[in-house]
């Protein structure tokens, strides 16, 4: 049975379909993770309060942790009844949290009513800036590449296990490739309909989708357009790939 140990100063757990929101926290040395059923838990040695609104926004409830293997809520403060227990490990360090998923497409079924914005085929010769690849296939790519290949690339993964990989060099797999301005990918031998500047596009997204940051990236398609928080792409590394393809994106 797991004990607690006093490296840590706080737990927290969460619904496992969370793990994408908790991703942020994979910068953290000091912050570890581990699934157990339909929950993903954390565990760190440094403040919560450095933590607290990261954790809140993936829906994760915060725990001190008590006697023996006991946590106890830690709000409302001053609880001293256990409601859960310390998880069996092993724990995995926050680096390999999880492949962030790129949100649900909020635009479907071809152009908004009453928005007058799609893609039509033409438009000028642009250089590759991302790829869109079986996650499978990019990853045997991947796992077998120089390091410093790597280095330049970040990856998303959608719930169709498909990669979005940003960067160059992209890697030489086959994939769609999108072409990139003004925080909007669009696919290569595609322009916007009407043809606007991708400025212009970009603001008419960021009034249909209101709520994420100002610097969130789109990525358009025919059928719509998916929106790509900024800062949570993962950075190309054998762990974080590995711990993906173990099932963290599902199956």
């Amino acid at each position: 049975m797991a004990t607690n140990d006093e490296r840590w100063a706080w737990y927290a757990r969460a619904e496992s379909a969370e793990r994408g929101a908790l991703g942020v926290l994979r910068v953290r040395a000091d912050v570890e993770w581990l699934l157990d059923g339909d929950w993903i838990w954390l565990r760190g040695s440094g403040p919560a309060e450095e933590v607290a609104a990261d954790l809140g926004r993936g829906g994760a409830t915060l725990f001190c942790p008590s006697t023996g293997n006991g946590l106890v809520r830690a709000h409302p403060p001053g609880q001293r009844v256990p409601t859960a227990i310390v998880p069996e490990g092993p724990w995995s360090p926050a680096n390999e949290l999880v492949a962030a998923r790129a949100s649900a497409p909020m635009l479907s079924g071809g152009r908004p009513h009453g928005v007058p914005l799609g893609l039509a085929r033409g438009g000028a010769p642009r250089e590759a800036a991302a790829i869109r690849a079986p996650l499978g296939v990019f990853a045997e790519w991947a796992l077998s590449a120089p390091a410093a290949r790597l280095e330049p690339l970040t990856f998303f993964v959608d719930g169709s296990r498909q990669a979005f990989v940003i960067g160059r060099p992209l890697p030489p797999i086959a994939g769609t490739l999108y072409w990139s301005e003004a925080g909007l990918f669009v696919p290569v031998g595609m322009r916007f309909e009407p043809n606007v500047e991708p400025a212009t596009a970009r603001a008419v997204l960021g009034r249909l989708a209101p709520g994420g940051a100002a610097d969130d990236h789109f990525v358009m398609e025919t059928s719509g357009a998916t929106r790509l928080p900024v800062g949570v792409g993962l950075p190309v590394r054998r762990a974080s790939l590995r711990a993906t393809m173990a099932g963290l994106v599902g199956p």
